[in-house]
């Protein structure tokens, strides 16, 4: 399940769940509220992430990336763009 993958290194778009502005780059650094993209911090509950064929809500991400990798979670409905 990629929810519980390591994210830091992939490629991926950003898109911003208000606005629609785009970031396009690699994941540099995470924390519990934000990722870096190339050079930008992105808020994960403000994005939704297209990962390859994923398309994943960055509210589900909102967690340590170590505590992250080990949750359980339940997907109830798709994100729809």
């Amino acid at each position: 399940m990629i929810l519980r993958e390591e994210l830091i290194g992939r490629s991926v778009q950003a898109v911003d769940k208000y606005t629609n502005q785009t970031i396009t780059g690699v994941i540099v650094d995470e924390t519990y509220h934000t990722f870096i993209i190339n050079d930008k911090r992105v808020v994960k509950k403000d994005v939704i992430l297209k990962l390859n064929q994923h398309v994943i809500d960055g509210s589900l991400l909102e967690k340590r990336p170590h505590d992250r990798i080990k949750a359980k979670f339940r997907i109830k409905k798709e994100t729809k763009l």
